[in-house]
């Protein structure tokens, strides 16, 4: 014998694309939540009339018409539209193909490697401070940043390649190469939360807690945790960066 929510979770073990729609009895928060923890997307409480029920399944129809990866997909080729930069510049072994972004301390490229072709990202160190001291705080800062991905590898943290030196006529430029994760920032589904379902949250909310876990067992701390730093993919594979 199984109650309703144990059937539910089987129903969602077995068929994790399906929706549920609860209808009980005991309409208290407790089974709610429980219910809603299990992949319920509604809960209706007896007694049910047909139009209530018509009703709850054309609301569950509307917000999920479009699939959570379909949506994922067509902005993630959006985000090939970031803005550009000057092409084919070399860094190292490395050929610089565009701007992926800027944050305060680095700027970040996708670029392409020469001997395998294969993408990268790298962060560069910003040199426009004009604060001197700010700019040698900045140096130890990316420095740190370095050292401290080299000693993580985890699926859900992004992969550290190497650190180097760019040459240039003035000066010699650190940068970092990491792997590149073609995702969106986790910002994108907190301002979306129609996509995705309780599971789906849940186990993108696990995925950043397991890398963070590994992080501090390295006596490391972040200190930078925010969803512009989490990325996910359509897959919902998660990275923190």
């Amino acid at each position: 014998f199984m109650d309703g929510v144990k059937v539910m979770s089987e129903v969602s073990r077995l068929y994790p694309e399906s929706k549920i729609i609860v209808m009980t009895g005991f309409a208290d928060l407790a089974t709610a939540i429980d219910s809603m923890r299990q992949g319920a997307i509604d809960l209706l409480e007896k007694p049910i009339t047909p139009t209530r029920i018509i009703e709850a399944v054309e609301s569950a129809n509307q917000k999920w018409r479009i699939k959570p990866k379909e949506e994922q997909n067509k902005k993630l080729n959006e985000s090939t539209e970031l803005v550009k930069t000057e092409p084919n510049v070399i860094i190292g072994r490395y050929r610089r193909k565009r701007l992926l972004g800027k944050g305060s301390v680095g700027v970040v490229y996708l670029v392409e490697g020469i001997y395998d072709n294969k993408r990268y990202a790298l962060k560069m160190l910003r040199r426009d401070f004009e604060d001197g001291e700010r700019e040698l705080s900045t140096l130890r800062r990316f420095i740190n940043e370095s050292n401290a991905i080299s000693q993580l590898n985890h699926p859900n943290i992004i992969k550290f390649i190497e650190f180097a030196y760019h040459a240039t006529e003035k000066e010699r430029v650190p940068y970092i190469v990491m792997e590149y994760f073609n995702g969106l920032p986790l910002t994108y589904f907190i301002n979306s939360p129609n996509l995705l379902n309780i599971q789906e949250k849940v186990s993108i909310i696990t995925q950043v807690a397991e890398a963070l876990a590994l992080v501090h067992s390295k006596k490391i701390y972040h200190r930078d945790v925010k969803p512009d730093n989490i990325l996910v993919d359509s897959a919902l594979r998660v990275k923190v960066t």
